[in-house]
C-alpha cells in the first residue's frame, strides 16, 4: 500500500501527451522547477564594460558545458544524428537575438546583465506563446533552456544532476532540457513526466532516441507528485496515476506484460509489407521534424518519409539558412533514406516567426495569414535558395517536393515557374540535379478539395494534410480547449472531402498520400485504405501497429465499411459504425486500445 493510500488519499489520473512509449511503476523523484529572483541595478560608466565581459564569460562557460554533453552522449553510443539538438543550442548562444541585442542595452541603459538579458528572452517567449503550430511553439523550449543556463552562470545557481542517481526512480519535472535526458542516468532512470512539452519537443526526440517512457505536457504534474510517491508512466496513453491501489496497480502489471510481448512481435513485422490478407499493398511512411528522426523512421519500418518539415531551419536564427546550408540538410536526410523516397515540403511558415529577419511582422490571425506558399510567393528571395537546393538534394536520393497551402491553381503555377527558374539556374551553373523531380501538392484547405480535379492536371502527386483540413473545414482550432471537442475526424463532411480527392487523383492518374495524424490513428487508418488511400504517413512509432492491424484485414471488408460510412450523417453514428466493423474484423481488437480516439 502507498504512503497516500494508507493516507487516505484519492488516486488522481492524469492527463498528458504520450512522447515515448512504455509503461512503468515506480518512486517518483521530484526535480524541482528554477526560479530566478533578477531585479534591476544600476551600473556605473567603469561597471558596463565588466558587466559585458561577465556576460561573455557566461555565454562561453555554457557552450562548453553543452559540448561536455555532446561529447559524453556520443561516447555512450548514441547516433551522431541526435546531436544536431545540442548543435542548435550552440547556435542559440550565438545568436545576435540573445546575445548582441543583450550587449547593446546594457551599454545603452547601463542595468545589470542579468535583468536586461531576462528582459529580451521574456520577449521571445511573449512572441513564440501564441503561435497556434505545436513545433513551433515546442522550439521556445530550447531558447528557455539556453537561457537558463545561461542565467545559471551569471547568479551562480547549480541546477539538480541527474546523471548520477542512486536508485530506480521515476523523473518528475516542470521541464527538462535536452541535455539533462541525455545526460540521465538510464539505468536508474525507469520514466519521467514533465509539466511542459510536446511531441516535437527536444527532449522528447531525445525520450524516444534513448528509448525511456515518457508523458510530457501534463500541466500540473508537479504540483501533484510528492517525492517517493508511487506513480505510473503511462507513455501510451500520456497518463500519469498518482498514487495507484492495489487493482490499478495489478491492472498495469498485466497491461505492461502485454505491451511488452506485442513489441516482441512487432519487431517481427519490421520488414514485412503492409498487406491486406487479399495481397493489396498499402505504403507506410513516417512524417519527421528533425533528420535525426530518420533513424527512428527506419527503425519502425518506415517505407521513406512521406513528410519532411523543413522549419526547424528557419528558426531561432537573424537570418534565414544559406542554400548550401540547406542542399547538405536535404541531401544528408535523402542519402539517410535512400532507397526510399523522402517527400520535403516547403516553408510552411509566416513572418511572424522569423526572429530577426527584416521580413517579420505580426498578424491578429497567422493560420489565416501570410504563410506557407503565400509567404514563399511573397518572399523570392528565401523560396527560391530553398527550391535550388530542394533541387540540388535529388542528386543524392529519391527527392519529391510538396508545396503546402496552396488554394488556387495560380498559387501552384507561380511556385512552378519559380521551380522552373530554380531548374534553368543550376542547369546553367552546371550543377547535377534531377529535372524529373516529383512535384505535388497538399490538400489542406477547402478550396483545395473542390478544385482537386484542376490541380491534378498540373501535379505528379497529392498528400491531404488532415490536421489543417479539418481546422478549415469545420472553424475549429483544435488548440482552443473550449471547441476542442468538436475537432471531428469522423465529420460526415471530412469523409466526403476525401473521397472527392481520392477520386479526382485516380482520375488523373497521380498517386495520393495521407500525412495528417488520422493516418496513424488505428481505426481511422483502415477507413483511409477503405476510401482508397494506398498511401499513409505518420508519426514512425505508429507504423509497426498500423501495419499489423492492415495485414489482418481484407480490402473488401473496409471498402464496404467505407461505403456504409458515406452514407452516414453524423460523427457519432461513423464512430459507432466503425468500432461495430472492427470488432468483427479484428478478433483481438480490444488487446490493442483501438478507440482511444473515440474516448477524448
Amino acid at each position: 500500500m502507498s504512503r497516500r493510500e494508507s493516507a487516505g488519499e484519492p488516486v488522481r489520473t492524469l492527463v498528458g501527451i504520450g512522447a515515448s512509449p512504455g509503461i512503468v511503476i515506480g518512486k517518483a523523484y521530484v526535480v524541482h522547477s528554477e526560479s530566478f529572483r533578477i531585479f534591476p541595478r544600476r551600473l556605473t560608466d567603469e561597471e558596463v564594460e565588466g558587466e559585458i565581459d561577465r556576460f561573455k564569460e557566461a555565454v562561453a562557460a555554457s557552450r562548453q558545458e553543452i559540448l561536455v554533453v555532446k561529447e559524453a552522449f556520443l561516447e555512450k553510443g548514441h547516433s551522431p544524428d541526435l546531436t544536431e539538438i545540442f548543435d542548435t543550442h550552440i547556435h542559440l548562444l550565438e545568436d545576435p537575438v540573445l546575445t548582441d541585442e543583450t550587449i547593446r542595452r546594457v551599454r545603452e541603459e547601463k542595468r545589470n546583465v542579468e535583468f536586461i538579458f531576462s528582459q529580451n528572452v521574456e520577449a521571445i517567449e511573449e512572441r513564440f506563446s501564441s503561435v497556434p503550430d505545436e513545433y513551433l511553439r515546442q522550439r521556445l523550449q530550447d531558447i528557455q533552456a539556453v537561457s537558463g543556463r545561461i542565467l545559471r552562470k551569471l547568479l551562480r545557481k547549480e541546477r539538480q544532476s541527474l546523471s548520477h542517481l542512486s536508485e530506480k526512480v521515476v523523473l518528475i519535472a516542470h521541464d527538462l532540457t535536452p541535455a539533462e535526458t541525455a545526460s540521465m542516468d538510464k539505468e536508474n532512470v525507469l520514466a519521467f513526466a514533465t509539466d511542459v512539452g510536446g511531441r516535437t519537443s527536444h527532449m522528447a526526440i531525445m525520450a524516444k532516441a534513448l528509448e525511456i517512457p515518457a508523458v510530457v505536457g501534463v500541466q500540473t504534474v508537479t504540483q501533484y507528485v510528492k517525492n517517493d510517491d508511487i506513480v505510473i508512466v503511462d507513455g501510451l496513453q500520456g497518463t500519469v496515476i498518482v498514487a495507484p491501489d492495489e487493482q490499478m496497480l495489478n491492472e498495469y502489471q498485466v497491461r505492461r506484460e502485454r505491451y511488452l510481448e506485442s513489441e516482441r512481435l512487432l519487431t517481427q513485422l519490421k520488414d514485412l509489407p503492409a498487406q491486406t490478407v487479399d495481397g493489396h499493398i498499402v505504403t507506410l511512411s513516417a512524417n519527421i521534424d528533425l533528420p535525426e528522426e530518420i533513424g527512428s523512421a527506419v527503425g519502425h519500418g518506415a517505407s521513406g518519409i512521406g513528410l519532411f518539415r523543413t522549419e526547424f531551419l528557419f528558426l531561432n536564427r537573424t537570418v534565414p539558412p544559406s542554400e548550401d546550408e540547406q542542399t547538405e540538410t536535404y541531401s544528408q536526410a535523402a542519402r539517410l533514406v535512400s532507397p526510399d523516397p523522402i517527400t520535403i515540403r516547403s516553408l510552411d511558415i509566416g513572418g511572424d516567426k522569423l526572429l530577426g529577419s527584416d521580413v517579420r511582422y505580426q498578424e491578429v490571425n497567422p493560420f489565416m495569414g501570410c504563410r506557407a506558399i503565400r509567404f514563399c510567393l511573397a518572399h523570392p528571395e528565401i523560396f527560391k535558395p530553398q527550391l535550388r537546393a530542394i533541387l540540388r538534394a535529388t542528386a543524392h536520393g529519391r527527392v519529391r517536393l510538396i508545396v503546402p497551402m496552396v488554394t488556387s491553381l495560380s498559387e501552384l503555377r507561380r511556385a512552378k515557374a519559380m521551380l522552373d527558374e530554380a531548374r534553368d539556374e543550376l542547369r546553367a551553373e552546371g550543377i547535377p540535379f534531377d529535372p524529373e523531380m516529383p512535384v505535388g501538392v497538399m490538400i489542406e484547405t477547402p478550396s483545395a478539395v473542390i478544385i482537386a480535379d484542376v490541380l491534378a492536371q498540373e501535379v505528379d502527386f497529392f498528400s491531404i494534410g488532415t490536421n489543417d483540413l479539418i481546422q478549415y473545414a469545420l472553424a475549429v482550432d483544435r488548440v482552443n480547449e473550449r471547441i476542442a471537442h468538436l475537432y471531428e475526424p469522423t465529420h460526415p463532411g471530412i469523409l466526403r472531402m476525401l473521397k472527392l480527392v481520392v477520386d479526382a487523383s485516380r482520375k488523373a492518374g497521380v498517386s495520393l498520400s495521407i500525412c495528417g495524424e488520422i493516418a496513424g490513428d488505428l481505426p481511422l487508418a483502415l477507413v483511409l485504405v477503405g476510401l482508397g488511400v494506398r498511401e499513409l504517413s505518420m508519426a514512425a512509432a505508429a507504423i509497426p501497429e498500423v501495419k499489423k492491424l492492415i495485414r489482418s484485414v481484407s480490402l473488401k471488408d473496409i471498402e464496404r465499411l467505407a461505403s456504409r460510412l458515406l452514407e452516414l450523417s453524423t460523427g457519432e453514428d461513423v464512430r459507432a459504425e466503425i468500432q461495430r466493423t472492427i470488432a468483427q474484423l479484428v478478433p483481438n481488437h480490444k488487446d490493442y486500445e483501438l478507440f482511444t480516439w473515440a474516448r477524448t
